[in-house]
């Protein structure tokens, strides 16, 4: 993918933009881009559909602390970041582009462009709407488990992130600007972590209160994360519990 890329300048704005998609540089409007609030997403038609922008954002226990700056360097991690979901198949939303603005001395805000996946409902949708199932869990929890062992980390899972299946449409993922990449299996420490912050996410979303005893949801994704095993399934629950009170601790 990263061949097809095409840089054009708007003012001092770089659009780093896949061919067939230059208009984006025209008609993208620059300061709803730049002034979207964290985790918010910008929606906007262009001459080959709808696409969603949305401006990188650090997470972790940092963000509040740190400016949303980054190195020049970042726009080629992020670009190489999406042409080797393409490149192996991976559910993704497909890359249109990725805009960086200077912001000071060799920094950069940065923002990534996606083809839109409409009709769509993230998880956090359906969590919010009483409609999220178990079996909807257990199902996701399965595909997890596939993409870790192919050697992928998505680096931000969350219910935000995840587009739930419908009749005529897999589940997808959104917002690849963190993935990682392995030859093999991803390690399962890291594999671990990951699917404890999306059950941590799922857990934050259905506002549970009960932290020693897990939402049956996020229990069902474990269930399916694990294949079934009940000790595994046991030992992520614990260590999920974990995490939610430690962080209700401490922030």
């Amino acid at each position: 993918m990263q061949e097809d890329i095409t840089l054009l300048q708007r003012g001092t704005t770089a659009f780093h933009l896949r061919r067939g998609w230059e208009d984006i540089a025209q008609v993208i409007p620059l300061p709803a881009l730049w002034n979207q609030h964290r985790g918010e997403a910008l929606a906007f038609p262009a001459q080959n559909g709808t696409v969603r922008a949305k401006r990188k954002c650090r997470g972790g226990l940092l963000a509040p602390l740190l400016p949303d700056l980054y190195p020049p360097w970042r726009v080629d991690a992020l670009l190489a970041r999406y042409s080797e979901a393409y490149r192996r198949g991976l559910p993704s939303a497909r890359l249109v582009g990725v805009v960086s603005e200077p912001a000071g001395p060799l920094i950069v805000r940065l923002a990534v462009i996606t083809e839109e996946i409409a009709p769509a409902e993230t998880l956090s949708q359906r969590l919010a709407s009483g409609r999220a199932s178990e079996k909807d869990m257990i199902a996701l929890g399965g595909e997890v488990r596939s993409l870790h062992r192919a050697g992928f980390l998505h680096g931000d899972l969350n219910t935000m992130n995840v587009i739930m299946p419908s009749q005529d449409r897999p589940t997808r993922l959104l917002d690849l600007d963190d993935a990682r990449y392995t030859a093999g299996p991803a390690p399962s420490s890291a594999s671990e972590k990951e699917i404890i912050r999306l059950a941590r996410s799922i857990v934050k979303g259905m506002h549970a209160s009960d932290i020693s005893s897990p939402d049956p949801l996020a229990r069902s994704l474990f269930r399916g994360y694990a294949d079934g095993a009940d000790d595994r399934v046991e030992a992520l629950a614990k260590k999920l519990a974990a995490t939610v009170r430690f962080r209700r601790i401490f922030w």
